[in-house]
């Protein structure tokens, strides 16, 4: 899908990159563009128009790529909508004079029009895939926006605009019977019946748009959701416990100042059936979090800065590329490795049971292998406390003692106890952690080694405040 760079209500293109028009204060056209292009008087260019590069036609690229272990370099062709995927620059350049503003070099953006070319003969060196005739197409309705993202699953086109997705049946119409069953009859037009969906998602970030097992995902910014369209109905599955989280995403992407900088690019690991959604602007990425098909939970969080790049997935083998480089997920033999730096593994809990009532939380006990459980934190926090504050401790190695693969870890007492006492004063006479739930913060050092976290359960005994 060609995507034009747009700064305009009325914006014209060729190919490629489009950079908009406007005259100097000599009357000389010229480029505009994140950074505009400067000429003279005489309407000789003086320094290039600058855009960020995030919107082209597929263009084949000969790329160099370096084998890490071999510690040698190798040369691949790879075909993308975005140079910069592989190049560590973003900015596409154009120091030529501008499109000449004439009727007949122009092309109007039509931006809710689908078309098709030719169909292709099986077994022929000839095809008809660029022929286009001019009422070989369909128009969606203008109030739901331009097509963002189109995508095939199974003889449906799935079509999202902005507030809608709209399913084309391709060489099929769809008819009722008496009992109002549907039924599906051939037709010889590739587009054949066209249904909008009763709710009105949609998507702005068409790299968000992706199909895996027949499932269509994608980011809708205007609900602040991760949307699933499947066999049993679209569904927002960020609002599976995360969302809070996903609204607040909506608000940092709506803070940005320049939008067309901020990018949501989604992905699916077949690996581990997880979806891997990406945040990110212009070049470094905030955040990556995936979803699980098959627990139905949203699992992981990366906090992993690198350069923007776009991901792929071949087989049950997902890729991103980085810089010069291809890295491929849950790829090697160590764990906590990503992008070829060891990372800190987090986990966070929350104790809630019986959340109305005040406890006093004085163990926990861990059900893990292959390493000791490590403790960064464990905190009450202030609207859940019994105190007036925070209420704050540590578990330290001193205080675990293992039994028969169960790990036993005394809680200490509160090191915000107010007074002048050192920490370790604190922990031993401070106050008992005394509140409604505790959050426990634990982190996992070891790389060498799988380490499965299979239960925690947390003791608690009532508190005298408790009614």
């Amino acid at each position: 899908m060609h995507r034009p760079f747009t700064t305009e209500t009325n914006l014209y293109f060729t190919t490629g990159m489009t950079f908009a028009i406007d005259v100097d204060v000599y009357g000389n056209k010229y480029h505009k563009g994140d950074v505009d292009q400067v000429l003279n008087a005489s309407g000789q260019p003086l320094t290039p128009a600058s855009v960020v590069n995030t919107s082209h036609d597929n263009w084949k690229y000969l790329r160099n790529f370096r084998d890490v272990a071999d510690d040698v370099n190798f040369a691949l062709w790879v075909e993308s909508q975005y140079a910069s995927d592989f190049y560590l620059t973003q900015k596409l350049t154009s120091q030529g004079s501008p499109i000449p503003n004439i009727d007949s070099q122009q092309q109007n953006v039509l931006t809710k029009r689908m078309r098709h070319g030719g169909q292709v003969s099986i077994g022929s060196q000839s095809n008809l895939i660029a022929e286009f005739e001019f009422d070989k197409y369909k128009d969606l309705k203008d109030e739901h926006g331009p097509i963002e993202g189109m995508k095939l699953v199974g003889f449906v086109l799935k079509v999202v605009q902005y507030t809608k997705i709209v399913s084309v049946y391709i060489s099929r119409q769809e008819s009722f019977t008496a009992s109002g069953d549907a039924q599906y009859l051939f037709t010889d037009q590739v587009f054949g019946s066209v249904r909008p969906s009763m709710e009105n998602y949609g998507t702005k970030h068409p790299d968000s748009v992706i199909v895996h097992n027949r499932h269509l995902y994608f980011w809708d910014q205007s609900e602040g959701a991760v949307i699933r369209d499947a066999a049993n109905g679209i569904i927002p599955i960020s609002s599976n416990k995360m969302n809070r989280y996903f609204k607040d995403r909506a608000d940092w992407v709506k803070a940005q100042a320049s939008q067309h900088l901020v990018w949501v690019h989604f992905a699916f690991a077949k690996a581990t059936n997880e979806l891997f959604c990406l945040f990110g602007y212009d070049n470094d990425t905030q955040e990556i979090i995936t979803f699980n098909e098959d627990d139905q939970r949203w699992k992981n969080q990366f906090d992993v800065d690198f350069r923007r790049g776009a991901m792929y997935w071949i087989g049950r083998r997902l890729f991103i590329s980085y810089e010069d480089r291809i890295h491929e997920w849950g790829a090697g033999t160590t764990y906590q490795n990503l992008m070829s730096e060891t990372r800190i593994g987090q986990l966070v809990v929350y104790a809630n049971q019986d959340p109305a009532k005040v406890k006093v939380f004085q163990a926990i006990h861990i059900y893990q292998t292959g390493g000791d459980p490590v403790f960064n934190s464990i905190i009450i926090p202030v609207k859940a406390s019994g105190a007036s504050g925070e209420m704050r401790t540590n578990i330290h190695a001193a205080n675990i003692e293992e039994k028969e693969g169960v790990f036993y870890c005394a809680l200490l007492k509160d090191i915000v106890t107010p007074g002048p006492q050192t920490e370790q004063w604190k922990e031993l006479n401070g106050r008992e952690m005394r509140g409604l739930y505790c959050q426990i913060d634990l982190q996992i050092y070891n790389g060498s080694s799988k380490i499965t976290l299979s239960n925690l359960a947390v003791v608690t005994t009532g508190s005298e405040r408790s009614k």
